[in-house]
């Protein structure tokens, strides 16, 4: 019988049908011999039934042939019938046997064809079995070469697939494809690059929970025609949810059915965001290229012109078309000053008879205004002017101005030229800058102008007088030359261009210049540049036909010091005549009575202000000592985290009140003191990254503290808070960041150099910011508690009183210097150290618990303070006994032995405070120790006699000082027990 086989293998190649052992037969044979079987024992159980029933088998036989051998013949009958049924039954057994395997063999082959797997073709014994089963393998056959066939082609696809979204990767475009619903069915990887998520996040999502709602709006329009149609190219920014506003060129493609309707688009993107920035960039440099170019060009022409010019109207020509040449305005005018201190229009450009006699006179600085600034109008319409003067600019189509000042070389305004433009803008500190280096180009060439002017018209009226003078000259010499030469007074005569025509001997034996060098230098050589502008006023008023002028200056000296001379001075034909008084030694003493006399005003309003706000920050501290002493409490106490929360938030106020009240009591030098020789180079190190965290990341950090510094002896923890309050000072100055500077120097002063008369070496520890600094109208307050020109809700106003006080206390002073728009400097000088550096003890771990049958004398006025005391000390696991005042702790120190040690307060009510108490508990009972405790007090200086818990305290302080003064007081009776 023929066997089937079956491969699992689906890749295997099907094997044609093999030859079979035997001739195949038809279910036809096999039902002929289940029929034999099953007649020939039927036969046999005929006769059997016959014989046993006396049935006769044919007519011929008689009944008594048979009596005889009846009994044997049915033996043998029944024998044969039984073998006839059990071969029937044996060949009826192995046809159904051949058969049921047949159809398993075409089972299996069918199963086979079903799942896909290859038959081969094997005969099964049956004929129509046999070709079933060949049909099988060749249907296998056939299905198992179109499977590799789909198998090549799906790898090919896939291939082609891999390298086309390899390539797409790879180049710049962004690739999608989006369906009629606005929903994306493909983005390239790029695309999803771009959004910061994954192809698969993207894919069927709606396109505006992709993009977002501002994307979606800005290319529905183009969505619109690509639905109808159109293939689209432009370029659009896009401000994307995630990936922020992005440039896009985009080349959109509609989608069409077989019908021809639009499905969707497909569109190519490519992200030209830095291309565009680099282009605008490139000619924003070569359109400001340009614009400098053209600003060199007219300063250049400018000049030239200047040089070549022979008159004030050529001068202010060439200042007109340079200004609208360099400044790129459509308008200009230039304004003179005269002598009734209105300013007239002396040129101009383009503007309108009616403006000018309405606008005339009109400016924006006070007539003695120095060193003023170029202001810029913007709009009209927000200007600070009357409506009238907006309406007549507004009417000759101005709508932003700008007035540059134009000042003489000592300073005063003499002019101004203006700009006009008709659209309003926004000024540059480059366009102002330029604006001012044209207004002093033509400063100088109006003032050359106008000497030269002058100094011709004295040349005309010096020849005139030399011929009246000279008979003159003869008769006066001698006599002038007597008093000139005895006199003590500085005699001698000036022009009005500053330069001594003539001088007596006096000058060279208070100057020590000769007279030949005093004659060869104008005026300014010789005077002190800050008396300048008092000078060119007399000097003006003489001009003016004033008879007599009094002023006074300085003059230097050949070896640079300088002396101060009050001047008599009168002008007469063109000349000045001066007589002038030595008045240093004069002067000096002045300065010094005002000095001291500033000096004792400012002790006298800090000592006041540190007397009221130590006053307050002592009731403070004892409020604040009852808060955070009941939240100790409650906190052991309370397991409801809500509760908790709420006590840390009540800890965090009072620390913060704790912070408040340490400023305060720093300015007003209440606060005791732990002072120590430290090293600043190292004390600043220690805190930088402090001061860092403090700071912006735009702001930059520079010390410079050179390990030379002398050592100070100062409290560290104090001198820490003072730099930290300069640094947060220094970074609320600088919003838009900046430098902020540390620096140390070793410096001896004088008395003259603070305010305080400070002599002697200190260490002058400076911070340095470029903020925006303080008007000068401000400076001399900025020491004073809650004094700040912050916000109020951005300082306390504490800061620099908290280091002011530190310097005082600690034997130095903090001074500061600033100006608006440059910075501010605070120097703290702290008086040097000559012992050496103090070394910090290690940190002790020791648990300070109390001591068994501890005793401790708790000394407190305030009723709430005192409970709060006797609940922390006993939680530390003391016994305590509360009193009230002095008297009645001295009382319960007589009558029991039991006190380990006094807790007191420094502020008690009586004669006797807490001080006074200590030193009496000293001097009655040695060995009991005394530690006092205080929120504000005078009684101290910078090493109290003992020791001193600050309010408010921690439950761990509490317990630290107190066992430290067991401790300090067991070692001393051991050692004189010993």
């Amino acid at each position: 019988m023929a066997a089937l086989s079956v491969e699992s293998n689906s890749a295997a190649t099907s094997l044609p049908p093999a030859r079979a052992k035997r001739r195949p037969h038809s279910v036809r044979y096999y039902l002929i011999l289940v029929a034999l079987a099953v007649s020939v024992p039927l036969v046999g159980l005929a006769f059997y039934v016959s014989t046993a029933y006396d049935w006769t088998v044919g007519g011929a036989i008689r009944d008594s042939m048979l009596n005889a051998p009846l009994r044997r013949t049915q033996w043998m009958l029944l024998a044969a019938g039984l073998g006839c049924i059990g071969l029937g039954v044996l060949c009826a057994w192995l046809v159904a046997r051949r058969l049921c395997d047949s159809a398993s063999m075409l089972r299996g082959a069918a199963t086979a064809m079903a799942t896909g797997k290859p038959v081969t073709a094997l005969a099964t014994g049956v004929r129509e079995y046999d070709e079933a089963v060949a049909a099988f393998a060749s249907a296998s056959q056939t299905l198992g070469t179109r499977a590799r066939e789909r198998d090549r082609a799906e790898a090919a696809l896939r291939a082609r697939e891999s390298e086309l979204e390899a390539v797409i990767s790879r180049t710049p475009f962004m690739l999608t494809r989006c369906s009629s619903d606005l929903r994306y069915s493909f983005v390239s990887q790029g695309f999803a690059d771009l959004l910061g998520r994954r192809p698969e996040d993207i894919v069927g999502k709606p396109m505006i929970d992709v993009m977002g709602e501002a994307a979606l709006k800005t290319i529905l329009p183009s969505v619109a025609r690509i639905l109808n149609g159109e293939r689209i190219e432009a370029e659009a920014e896009i401000p994307y949810r995630n990936a922020g506003s992005r440039v896009v060129h985009v080349v959109s493609t509609p989608e069409t059915d077989e019908n021809g309707k639009v499905t969707g688009w497909v569109a190519s993107m490519l992200d030209v965001t830095e291309q565009r920035r680099t282009e605008r960039e490139r000619r924003r440099v070569e359109a400001a290229l340009a614009k400098s170019a053209d600003e060199q060009t007219a300063l250049y022409e400018f000049s030239n012109r200047l040089y070549r010019a022979e008159s004030l109207d050529v001068v202010y020509g060439a200042a007109i078309d340079a200004i609208l040449r360099a400044l790129h305005c459509s308008r200009a005018s230039v304004q003179r000053r005269d002598k009734q201190d209105v300013m007239r229009f002396v040129a101009w450009r383009d503007l309108s008879e009616r403006y000018r006699s309405t606008v005339e006179g009109h400016w924006p600085w006070a007539a003695d205004e120095p060193n003023p600034a170029t202001v810029c109008v913007g709009d009209i319409d927000s200007a600070t002017m009357s409506e009238a003067l907006k309406a007549a600019i507004k009417e000759e189509g101005i709508r932003a101005l700008s007035f540059t000042p134009l000042t003489s070389s000592e300073g005063a305004l003499f002019g101004t030229f203006v700009a006009y433009y008709e659209a309003p803008r926004e000024f540059t500190r480059d366009e102002i800058e330029l604006a001012m280096h044209l207004a002093r180009r033509l400063g100088f060439a109006v003032e050359r102008m106008e000497a030269e002017q002058a100094r011709q018209l004295a040349e005309q009226e010096l020849r005139r007088l030399k011929e009246k003078l000279e008979t003159e000259v003869e008769e006066r010499t001698l006599e002038r030359d007597r008093i000139w030469q005895v006199s003590e007074d500085l005699l001698g005569v000036s022009n009005f261009e500053g330069y001594f025509t003539s001088i007596n001997p006096a000058w060279t034996k208070l100057l020590g210049w000769s007279e030949d060098e005093i004659r060869s230098m104008h005026v300014s050589e010789l005077r002190h540049p800050q008396d300048a502008a008092a000078a060119v006023a007399a000097r003006a008023q003489l001009a003016e036909g004033v008879p007599t002028v009094r002023t006074e200056n300085r003059f230097r000296h050949k070896d640079g010091s300088w002396r101060w001379i009050q001047w008599t001075m009168t002008a007469e034909n063109g000349l000045i005549y001066i007589s002038g008084r030595h008045v240093t030694l004069e002067k000096e003493a002045a300065a010094a009575l005002e000095r001291a006399q500033r000096r004792s005003a400012h002790s006298q309003k800090m000592e006041a202000l540190g007397q009221l706000t130590g006053g307050v920050a002592h009731d403070f501290n004892n409020l604040l000592m009852i808060v955070s002493g009941h939240a100790q409490s409650l906190k052991r106490r309370l397991t409801d985290p809500k509760d908790k929360r709420a006590l840390e938030a009540i800890q965090i106020a009072s620390t913060r009140g704790e912070s408040l009240t340490r400023q305060l009591l720093s300015f007003s030098r209440g606060m005791p003191l732990n002072p120590t020789v430290i090293s600043p180079a190292e004390a600043v190190e220690a805190i930088r990254d402090v001061i860092s965290g403090t700071l912006r990341v735009n702001i930059e950090l520079s010390t410079d503290i050179p390990q030379a510094t002398w050592p100070v002896r100062v409290d560290k923890s104090e001198l820490e808070l003072a730099l930290v309050n300069l640094a947060v000072n220094a970074r609320d100055a600088m919003p838009e960041g900046g430098l902020l500077s540390m620096s140390a120097a070793n410096v001896t002063l004088h008395p003259d150099d603070t305010p305080e008369g400070l002599a002697g070496d200190f260490v002058a520890l400076s911070v340095t910011d470029t903020g925006c600094g303080i008007s000068e109208d401000v400076l001399g307050r900025v020491f004073e508690p809650f004094f700040t020109t912050k916000g109020s809700d951005k300082g306390t106003g504490l800061g620099l009183s908290q280091v002011y006080g530190f310097a005082r206390r600690s034997g130095g002073t903090a001074v500061i210097a600033s100006e608006v728009g440059r910075g501010t400097t605070v120097t703290i000088y702290l008086p040097r150290s000559f012992a050496a550096v103090t070394v910090a003890p290690e940190e002790d771990a020791v648990q300070y618990a109390a001591p068994a049958g501890a005793t401790v004398l708790v000394v407190e006025d305030n009723r709430d303070v005192r409970a709060v005391t006797v609940s922390l000390l006993e939680q530390l696991g003391y016994r305590t006994i509360a009193v009230e005042h002095a008297a009645a702790a001295l009382e319960a120190l007589a009558f029991s032995r039991a006190i380990s040690v006094i807790f007191s307060d420094v502020v008690l009510p009586g004669e006797i405070d807490g001080l006074l108490l200590a030193r009496t508990v000293k001097a009655r009972y040695p060995d009991v120790p005394v530690v006092l405790t205080t929120g504000y007090t005078r009684g101290f200086d910078s090493e109290p006699e003992f020791p001193v818990l600050r309010k408010p305290y921690q439950i761990s302080a509490l317990g630290r000082v107190i066992r430290e003064a067991l401790d300090s007081a067991q070692g001393k009776n051991k050692a004189l027990a010993g």
